[in-house]
């Protein structure tokens, strides 16, 4: 028998942290499932979106104004949210 891990991961950083250009995503999972991505202003409003395999590169920012905006990664069921800094 083989035992399977019950015990999912979603690590995820945004580089550099604060930013003056624009933000790189990285993300790892042990799940292969497709993630969303969304950044939120302060406000509330969406300001980018994209979909795709957890291993592809995601560059968002370089229009965004200077400010804290929220990362949320949606993968399946879990979602993981980080701030990122635009300077």
């Amino acid at each position: 028998k083989v035992a399977v891990s019950s015990s999912y991961y979603l690590d995820v950083k945004v580089l550099p942290n604060p930013s003056e250009t624009e933000f790189t995503l990285v993300l790892k999972s042990n799940s292969r499932d497709a993630v969303e991505i969304r950044v939120v202003d302060m406000y509330g409003k969406t300001v980018h979106r994209a979909r795709g395999a957890v291993n592809d590169t995601y560059r968002f920012g370089s229009r965004f104004a200077a400010g804290v905006y929220i990362v949320q990664i949606l993968q399946g069921s879990h979602v993981k949210t980080i701030k990122a800094v635009k300077g």
